[in-house]
């Protein structure tokens, strides 16, 4: 079972405030033997150049059961182990030309 792809929603903390956290979509990855997921956001019109070029975008977002038109956030990626004890709700899972897509664009740039 490959779980990469697949799109749940948890409690996630954020990573410059201390003690804060939001309920959001996030997107699982696994790249070897590494198991981890990136934050999935709709908000991308405010935010910088610099945070936008690291913004993947979800063109089949409806089918991936999500609300509305939603990115990958690649600026921060978080090791699933590190949040094993939080419980997660599945969403969906991104289509398949979504998955090459973004493989593509990681292979890219790592």
């Amino acid at each position: 079972m490959t779980l990469t792809g697949r799109i749940y929603i948890m409690n996630v903390p954020f990573v410059d405030e201390q003690g804060k956290s939001k309920v959001r979509p996030i997107l699982i990855w696994k790249h070897g033997n590494k198991t981890f997921f990136f934050k999935i956001t709709s908000k991308f019109i405010n935010k910088s150049d610099a945070i936008r070029s690291n913004y993947f975008p979800i063109m089949d977002w409806k089918s991936a059961n999500l609300k509305k038109p939603s990115f990958v956030d690649l600026n921060n990626k978080f090791d699933i182990v590190d949040y094993a004890d939080i419980p997660v709700k599945y969403c969906g899972e991104l289509s398949t030309q979504d998955l090459i897509n973004l493989r593509k664009h990681l292979n890219s740039k790592y």
